[in-house]
Protein backbone atom coordinates (compact mmCIF):
# COMPACT_ATOMS: atom_id res chain seq x y z
CA UNK A 1 0.00 0.00 0.00
CA UNK A 2 1.32 3.42 -0.96
CA UNK A 3 -0.48 6.32 0.71
CA UNK A 4 2.28 8.87 -0.02
CA UNK A 5 2.37 8.77 -3.81
CA UNK A 6 5.83 7.38 -4.54
CA UNK A 7 6.67 7.28 -8.23
CA UNK A 8 8.20 4.54 -10.34
CA UNK A 9 11.92 4.15 -9.62
CA UNK A 10 11.88 6.08 -6.33
CA UNK A 11 13.60 4.61 -3.28
CA UNK A 12 11.12 4.15 -0.42
CA UNK A 13 10.96 3.13 3.24
CA UNK A 14 8.67 0.19 4.01
CA UNK A 15 7.08 -1.43 7.05
CA UNK A 16 5.53 -4.88 7.11
CA UNK A 17 3.19 -7.01 9.19
CA UNK A 18 1.34 -5.40 12.08
CA UNK A 19 3.43 -2.22 11.68
CA UNK A 20 1.98 -1.81 8.18
CA UNK A 21 -1.55 -2.04 9.55
CA UNK A 22 -0.71 0.58 12.18
CA UNK A 23 0.84 2.89 9.55
CA UNK A 24 -2.35 2.51 7.51
CA UNK A 25 -4.32 3.34 10.69
CA UNK A 26 -6.43 0.19 10.52
CA UNK A 27 -5.96 -2.85 12.72
CA UNK A 28 -8.50 -4.83 10.66
CA UNK A 29 -7.30 -4.11 7.09
CA UNK A 30 -5.51 -6.99 5.31
CA UNK A 31 -2.36 -4.87 4.82
CA UNK A 32 1.04 -6.61 4.98
CA UNK A 33 3.37 -3.99 3.45
CA UNK A 34 3.10 -0.20 3.51
CA UNK A 35 5.23 2.64 2.07
CA UNK A 36 5.98 5.15 4.84
CA UNK A 37 8.55 7.45 3.24
CA UNK A 38 10.43 8.47 0.11
CA UNK A 39 14.25 8.49 0.35
CA UNK A 40 15.94 11.75 -0.69
CA UNK A 41 19.53 10.86 0.20
CA UNK A 42 21.59 7.95 1.56
CA UNK A 43 24.95 8.62 3.23
CA UNK A 44 27.26 5.80 4.33
CA UNK A 45 30.67 6.36 5.91
CA UNK A 46 30.43 10.07 5.16
CA UNK A 47 29.95 9.43 1.44
CA UNK A 48 26.71 10.11 -0.44
CA UNK A 49 25.74 6.87 -2.19
CA UNK A 50 22.31 7.99 -3.40
CA UNK A 51 20.80 11.42 -4.00
CA UNK A 52 17.40 12.10 -5.51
Amino acid sequence: MDNIGAGTGEWVLLVSGSSARQAHKSETSPVDLCVIGIVDEVVSGGQVIFHK
